[in-house]
């Protein structure tokens, strides 16, 4: 079983390379798994399809709470890492308990 951290890495490289040059998720696979590339788990596709389908929402909270930064002026790494923070602080059940 792969760490949590080496998934969270490699949700933020495909999200980034989503980002980078738009296209389907499997087809971003795809391209990683011919070139030989590490893929994510299912911890780590439950993130990247956790952030791609809340994006907007996440979007959202960023531009609410960042001072003197609108979301699309950040670096891609940047607002790729905050997704991902946000989505897991927001959406996984796990932190329920801690912020209800």
């Amino acid at each position: 079983m792969r760490k949590r951290t080496v998934e969270r890495r490699l949700a933020l490289e495909i999200l980034f390379a989503q980002e980078l040059n738009p296209q389907p998720l499997e087809k971003i696979l795809e391209s990683r798994k011919l070139a030989r590339r590490p893929l994510p788990n299912d911890f780590g596709l439950k993130l990247i399809k956790g952030v791609l389908e809340h994006k907007k929402e996440l979007d959202r909270l960023i531009d609410k709470y960042a001072q003197n930064w609108r979301v699309e002026r950040m670096p891609l790494t940047d607002r790729n890492i905050l997704r991902l923070a946000l989505y897991e602080i927001v959406y996984e059940t796990r932190f329920l308990t801690v912020f209800p």
